[in-house]
């Protein structure tokens, strides 16, 4: 009898995780369902489009090998803190970076951390960058940072202010599965 029970609570468990995996399969199917990562209390998206430039717009990029350089070093520092770089554009006097970051690292944190530790490897690599900049402020201190995500402001605002009726319906619901009438 318990050997019964027993297998009949496994198959119950198998067919229970396939059911899961197939919801969760059609979930990442949505394109926002993409967007989002799981994180351990958390789900979220923070994607920023970040852009800075070297300190009195010096072409310190124009050569490729340079480029090529700072490239690698931003995606080795972006790996390093966490960070998944989309895109990255190292143009002679600026960079342009679309980064995903964790939901606790703001876009002046992702910046700080960029900013300033390619700054520190690029003087480490390439001695003769401090003939340009003798003080090692390799970049300015302006910054452009915006968020990026699936959804437009039209469609979060559409959001945001069906939710009232949507909350009142719901808790309408509520109130009428808990009454006695039911």
């Amino acid at each position: 009898m318990k050997a019964s029970f027993i297998s009949i609570f496994q198959t119950f468990i198998l067919a229970r995780r396939a059911a899961d995996a197939a919801l969760w399969k059609s979930r990442r199917s949505c394109s926002i369902m993409n967007d989002l990562t799981s994180y351990q209390n958390s789900v979220a998206q923070c994607i920023y489009h970040l852009q800075w430039t070297t300190k009195y717009r010096y072409k310190m990029f124009k050569k490729e090998k340079y480029a090529v350089l700072a490239d690698g070093i931003l995606r080795g520092i972006a790996a390093r803190h966490g960070m998944e770089v989309v895109e990255l554009a190292v143009q002679d006097e600026h960079v342009h970076v679309v980064i995903k970051a964790k939901p606790s690292m703001s876009a002046s944190e992702c910046l700080r951390l960029l900013k300033g530790a390619s700054s520190y490897e690029l003087f480490r690599k390439v001695p003769n960058y401090r003939l340009r900049y003798r003080r090692g402020h390799l970049w300015t201190n302006g910054k452009f940072a915006r968020t990026v995500g699936s959804v437009d402001l039209a469609t979060t605002n559409h959001y945001v202010a069906k939710q009232r009726n949507y909350q009142t319906s719901m808790g309408d619901y509520v109130a009428l599965q808990g009454s006695p009438a039911l």
